[in-house]
């Protein structure tokens, strides 16, 4: 099952070519393609950051950076990205820095899940 999941965008640095936001809050329900998610501290692992990919819209074919690191703390996953100096890369950084999109949108892979309200 993939899920994603969308926060806003913290901070969009031009100059280092970064874009830095929450990626998923913890204990806070989320509304994903999935219907409602909650995730739970520790629930998320991120093997090797530099092999994900940041794209435009959820397409693959749309590359338009590389994560640089995530971050735990006790209100999520925060993370960083470096936006390529491709033109593509180049829009999406300018777009951030303006406001006009304002979000990352992260996709989960699922290896293990419970039913909301579940007590077990």
């Amino acid at each position: 099952m993939l899920l994603t999941f969308s926060q806003e965008i913290q901070a969009a640095d031009t100059e280092k070519r970064t874009i830095y936001g929450m990626v998923a809050p913890y204990g806070e329900v989320g509304h994903t393609s999935a219907g409602p998610v909650v995730f739970e501290r520790g629930s998320i692992a991120i093997p090797d950051a530099t092999k994900i990919k940041l794209l435009l819209q959820h397409q693959q074919d749309k590359p338009v950076g590389r994560a640089i690191s995530f971050s735990d703390s006790t209100e999520g996953v925060y993370g960083s990205f470096k936006l390529s100096s491709s033109t593509r890369g180049q829009d999406a950084l300018v777009l951030a820095q303006e406001n006009l999109v304002t979000g990352l949108s992260v996709g989960v892979d699922v290896t293990a899940s419970k039913p909301m309200g579940d007590s077990c």
